[in-house]
């Protein structure tokens, strides 16, 4: 089964190029332009996710705002944030500033997937 990732960003283009990279390296990819709309796509039936990478600034329903939101599932996920801005004071979570490379990404990727659950 592989993995899929669910890459939420208010960006079109961007979201389009961390699907690339991740398709590329081998992963199944979900999109939602917002926080809001990850949500819905977490609720459907059927819809298995294994991470997240979201935006931390979006319209509406934000990065961090989504991600916790996820305490109301079962199952903890792992969440990479990402931002065109440095990683904000007192942020502990796993994050990678804009721009990245393919590399960096599906590193970051593979390093929370193979962390133990929190």
């Amino acid at each position: 089964m592989a993995v899929t990732v669910l890459v939420v960003d208010d960006t079109e283009a961007v979201r389009s190029l961390m699907k690339r990279y991740l398709e590329e390296d081998g992963y199944a990819v979900l999109e939602a332009a917002n926080g809001a709309e990850a949500l819905i796509m977490l609720r459907a039936p059927g819809v298995q996710v294994s991470i997240i990478v979201t935006d931390m600034r979006m319209p509406g329903l934000d990065g961090r705002q989504l991600g916790a939101s996820l305490s109301q599932f079962p199952v903890p996920l792992p969440v990479l944030y990402v931002s065109g801005f440095p990683r904000p004071e007192g942020f502990q979570g796993p994050f990678l500033q804009k721009p990245f490379t393919h590399q960096q990404l599906t590193t970051a990727v593979r390093k929370l997937l193979a962390s133990p659950p929190s």
